[in-house]
Protein backbone atom coordinates (compact mmCIF):
# COMPACT_ATOMS: atom_id res chain seq x y z
CA UNK A 1 0.00 0.00 0.00
CA UNK A 2 1.37 3.71 -0.92
CA UNK A 3 1.82 5.49 1.79
CA UNK A 4 0.73 9.14 1.44
CA UNK A 5 1.42 10.79 4.46
CA UNK A 6 3.28 13.42 4.24
CA UNK A 7 7.02 13.94 5.58
CA UNK A 8 10.24 12.92 5.15
CA UNK A 9 10.96 9.47 4.98
CA UNK A 10 11.99 7.71 1.40
CA UNK A 11 10.22 4.96 0.54
CA UNK A 12 12.87 2.10 1.26
CA UNK A 13 13.25 3.35 4.50
CA UNK A 14 9.34 2.82 4.87
CA UNK A 15 9.68 -0.29 3.76
CA UNK A 16 12.60 -1.18 5.98
CA UNK A 17 10.55 0.10 9.01
CA UNK A 18 7.24 -1.94 7.69
CA UNK A 19 9.29 -4.81 7.69
CA UNK A 20 10.46 -4.43 11.39
CA UNK A 21 7.32 -3.79 12.60
CA UNK A 22 6.05 -7.24 10.76
CA UNK A 23 8.39 -9.27 13.02
CA UNK A 24 7.39 -8.32 16.13
CA UNK A 25 6.05 -10.98 17.71
CA UNK A 26 2.81 -11.82 18.53
CA UNK A 27 1.69 -9.21 22.24
CA UNK A 28 5.00 -7.49 22.07
CA UNK A 29 5.29 -3.61 21.58
CA UNK A 30 6.32 -1.27 19.67
CA UNK A 31 7.33 2.26 20.50
CA UNK A 32 7.78 5.59 18.25
CA UNK A 33 9.49 8.75 19.31
CA UNK A 34 8.85 11.64 16.96
CA UNK A 35 5.71 10.81 14.05
CA UNK A 36 5.08 14.45 12.68
CA UNK A 37 2.27 13.87 10.47
CA UNK A 38 2.11 10.00 10.69
CA UNK A 39 4.14 8.73 7.90
CA UNK A 40 6.55 6.28 9.66
CA UNK A 41 3.82 5.69 12.21
CA UNK A 42 1.21 4.74 9.17
CA UNK A 43 4.10 2.10 8.38
CA UNK A 44 4.76 0.98 11.84
CA UNK A 45 0.48 0.31 12.19
CA UNK A 46 -0.51 -1.32 9.14
CA UNK A 47 2.15 -4.09 9.15
CA UNK A 48 2.44 -5.12 12.82
CA UNK A 49 0.46 -7.92 13.63
CA UNK A 50 -2.92 -7.11 15.33
CA UNK A 51 -1.72 -8.02 18.77
CA UNK A 52 0.93 -5.56 18.89
CA UNK A 53 0.53 -2.53 20.65
CA UNK A 54 2.16 0.56 18.97
CA UNK A 55 2.68 4.15 21.37
CA UNK A 56 3.78 7.32 19.81
CA UNK A 57 5.61 10.22 21.90
CA UNK A 58 5.23 13.52 20.10
CA UNK A 59 5.13 16.87 21.76
CA UNK A 60 3.29 17.75 18.55
CA UNK A 61 4.55 21.72 18.74
CA UNK A 62 4.91 23.96 16.11
CA UNK A 63 7.91 25.46 16.61
CA UNK A 64 10.49 27.27 13.72
CA UNK A 65 11.06 24.30 12.43
CA UNK A 66 8.16 23.04 12.21
CA UNK A 67 5.48 25.79 11.22
CA UNK A 68 2.38 25.94 9.97
CA UNK A 69 3.56 27.99 6.73
CA UNK A 70 3.91 25.00 5.05
CA UNK A 71 3.46 26.20 1.41
CA UNK A 72 7.74 27.19 1.92
CA UNK A 73 8.95 23.64 2.45
CA UNK A 74 6.39 21.46 1.28
CA UNK A 75 8.92 20.55 -1.84
CA UNK A 76 11.14 18.96 0.34
CA UNK A 77 8.11 16.42 1.57
CA UNK A 78 7.45 13.16 0.36
CA UNK A 79 3.64 12.12 -0.06
CA UNK A 80 0.30 14.33 -0.63
CA UNK A 81 1.01 17.67 -0.29
CA UNK A 82 -2.17 18.61 -0.63
CA UNK A 83 -2.94 16.46 2.23
CA UNK A 84 0.12 18.66 4.05
CA UNK A 85 -1.71 21.68 3.33
CA UNK A 86 -4.69 20.78 4.75
CA UNK A 87 -2.92 18.90 7.62
CA UNK A 88 -1.08 22.22 7.93
CA UNK A 89 -4.13 24.14 8.02
CA UNK A 90 -6.12 22.47 10.83
CA UNK A 91 -3.13 22.42 12.38
CA UNK A 92 -2.78 25.84 12.80
CA UNK A 93 -6.48 26.46 14.07
CA UNK A 94 -5.86 24.13 17.18
CA UNK A 95 -2.08 25.05 17.60
CA UNK A 96 -0.92 21.85 17.87
CA UNK A 97 0.48 19.73 14.87
CA UNK A 98 -1.77 16.68 16.68
CA UNK A 99 -4.82 17.79 14.78
CA UNK A 100 -2.67 17.19 11.43
CA UNK A 101 -1.11 13.91 12.58
CA UNK A 102 -4.56 12.64 13.67
CA UNK A 103 -5.82 13.47 10.04
CA UNK A 104 -3.41 12.36 7.93
CA UNK A 105 -3.08 9.04 9.88
CA UNK A 106 -7.31 8.35 10.11
CA UNK A 107 -9.58 8.22 13.16
CA UNK A 108 -9.29 4.12 12.54
CA UNK A 109 -5.70 3.88 13.59
CA UNK A 110 -5.57 7.30 15.54
CA UNK A 111 -7.93 5.43 18.03
CA UNK A 112 -5.87 1.89 18.10
CA UNK A 113 -2.67 3.29 19.26
CA UNK A 114 -1.41 5.07 22.04
CA UNK A 115 -0.79 8.58 21.66
CA UNK A 116 1.08 10.77 24.02
CA UNK A 117 1.52 14.53 23.97
CA UNK A 118 5.07 15.60 25.50
CA UNK A 119 8.81 15.19 25.30
CA UNK A 120 10.37 12.32 25.41
CA UNK A 121 11.77 13.33 28.42
CA UNK A 122 8.84 14.12 29.93
CA UNK A 123 7.14 10.80 29.26
CA UNK A 124 6.43 8.59 31.85
CA UNK A 125 8.22 5.12 30.89
CA UNK A 126 6.09 2.45 33.52
CA UNK A 127 6.79 -0.48 30.55
CA UNK A 128 9.21 -1.88 27.81
CA UNK A 129 9.49 -1.77 24.13
CA UNK A 130 10.21 -4.80 22.52
CA UNK A 131 11.12 -2.39 19.30
CA UNK A 132 11.75 1.72 19.56
CA UNK A 133 11.88 3.70 16.72
CA UNK A 134 13.71 7.02 17.55
CA UNK A 135 13.22 9.99 15.91
CA UNK A 136 12.64 12.63 17.94
CA UNK A 137 15.22 15.15 18.77
CA UNK A 138 18.61 14.80 16.61
CA UNK A 139 21.09 16.32 19.00
CA UNK A 140 23.50 14.61 20.61
CA UNK A 141 22.22 14.54 24.39
CA UNK A 142 18.76 14.02 23.55
CA UNK A 143 19.22 10.95 21.24
CA UNK A 144 21.66 9.35 24.23
CA UNK A 145 19.01 9.80 26.52
CA UNK A 146 16.45 8.45 24.56
CA UNK A 147 18.18 5.48 24.19
CA UNK A 148 19.44 5.26 27.64
CA UNK A 149 16.00 5.80 28.09
CA UNK A 150 14.50 2.85 26.28
CA UNK A 151 16.75 0.46 25.75
CA UNK A 152 16.19 -2.96 27.36
CA UNK A 153 19.27 -6.52 26.99
CA UNK A 154 17.28 -7.47 24.41
CA UNK A 155 14.85 -5.18 22.03
CA UNK A 156 15.53 -3.34 19.08
CA UNK A 157 16.31 0.47 18.78
CA UNK A 158 15.90 1.84 15.37
CA UNK A 159 16.47 5.63 14.29
CA UNK A 160 16.38 7.72 11.25
CA UNK A 161 18.59 10.27 9.35
CA UNK A 162 22.16 8.54 10.13
CA UNK A 163 23.01 8.87 6.24
CA UNK A 164 26.63 10.33 6.10
CA UNK A 165 25.26 13.32 4.09
CA UNK A 166 23.41 14.89 6.82
CA UNK A 167 26.40 16.75 8.71
CA UNK A 168 24.05 18.83 10.69
CA UNK A 169 22.88 15.29 12.35
CA UNK A 170 26.58 15.10 13.56
CA UNK A 171 25.37 14.73 17.14
CA UNK A 172 23.31 12.17 16.24
CA UNK A 173 25.59 9.87 14.74
CA UNK A 174 27.87 10.48 17.54
CA UNK A 175 25.28 9.55 19.48
CA UNK A 176 24.36 5.96 17.93
CA UNK A 177 27.95 5.33 17.79
CA UNK A 178 29.18 6.13 21.54
CA UNK A 179 26.04 3.89 22.11
CA UNK A 180 26.96 0.84 20.02
CA UNK A 181 29.64 0.41 22.26
CA UNK A 182 28.38 1.31 25.81
CA UNK A 183 25.67 -1.06 25.11
CA UNK A 184 27.67 -3.86 22.96
CA UNK A 185 25.18 -3.79 20.71
CA UNK A 186 25.79 -4.41 16.47
CA UNK A 187 25.39 -1.11 14.76
CA UNK A 188 23.92 -1.72 11.59
CA UNK A 189 23.23 0.89 8.41
CA UNK A 190 22.58 -0.13 5.55
CA UNK A 191 22.84 0.69 1.96
CA UNK A 192 20.91 3.17 0.50
CA UNK A 193 18.79 3.80 3.81
CA UNK A 194 19.45 6.74 6.18
CA UNK A 195 18.09 4.52 9.07
CA UNK A 196 20.60 3.18 12.17
CA UNK A 197 19.81 -0.19 14.26
CA UNK A 198 21.24 -1.35 17.40
CA UNK A 199 20.69 -4.56 17.72
CA UNK A 200 21.03 -6.56 21.08
CA UNK A 201 23.81 -9.84 21.51
CA UNK A 202 21.08 -11.93 23.06
CA UNK A 203 17.55 -12.62 22.54
CA UNK A 204 15.19 -12.38 19.91
CA UNK A 205 16.35 -9.93 17.56
CA UNK A 206 19.79 -11.05 17.37
CA UNK A 207 18.31 -14.04 16.14
CA UNK A 208 15.87 -13.01 13.62
CA UNK A 209 18.42 -10.12 12.09
CA UNK A 210 21.96 -11.87 12.45
CA UNK A 211 21.73 -11.87 8.34
CA UNK A 212 22.12 -8.51 8.43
Amino acid sequence: MINKIPGWMITRDLDILGKLSALCPENSSILEIGSFLGRSTYSLYINKKESVSLTVIDAFEISKDYNTDIETYTYKLDGDLTLALEAAQLSKQQNTWQAGFKKCIGEEIYSNINVSVCKSTSYDKTTDFDLVFIDGGHDRNTVLHDISKFITPTNLLVGDDFGHEFTRFQGLIEAVSASKIKYNRTLVSLDNSRLWMLIPNIGYWKETLKVL
